[in-house]
């Protein structure tokens, strides 16, 4: 379980290293980690702490939802579209924890190219287009 976290963690920036850098980013992205290993693995902790609360309040409220529908919603038309529109609905609810997932790894990226030289906002949105 630890490689799997570790590996989960250490390519967790892989995202903003492509959409900054577009080139490497599974080895940058290791490299990143591994430079300020505490600091990134807590900040990726926390971002993935919050995506984790996030699914679990989703799938919560998407039990509470379906459940007056009966164990096989889909069994008959009305109860199917009923289901249809709790799963749309939590759906939407659940989509701000995503993104606070990709704010937090483009934070926590842009965090770790101010500690290698200096970088500024101007900078990162040229690297962008």
């Amino acid at each position: 379980m630890i490689p799997g976290v570790y590996l989960a963690f250490a390519l967790a920036l892989a995202g903003p290293v492509y959409l900054f850098e577009r080139q490497n980013p599974i080895g940058r992205s290791f490299h990143l980690f591994r430079s300020r290993l505490g600091m990134v693995a807590a900040r990726v902790a926390l971002v993935a702490a919050a995506v984790v609360a996030g699914t679990v309040v989703g799938a919560v409220l998407e039990a509470v939802g379906t459940a007056p529908l009966g164990t096989d919603p889909f069994a008959a038309p009305g109860t199917a579209v009923g289901a249809v529109v709790v799963v749309a609905v939590t759906a939407v609810l659940v989509v701000p924890v995503y993104l606070v997932q990709l704010v937090g790894l483009i934070v926590t990226y842009a965090e770790q190219r101010v500690h290698e030289g200096p970088v500024n906002a101007a900078r990162l949105a040229a690297e962008l287009g």
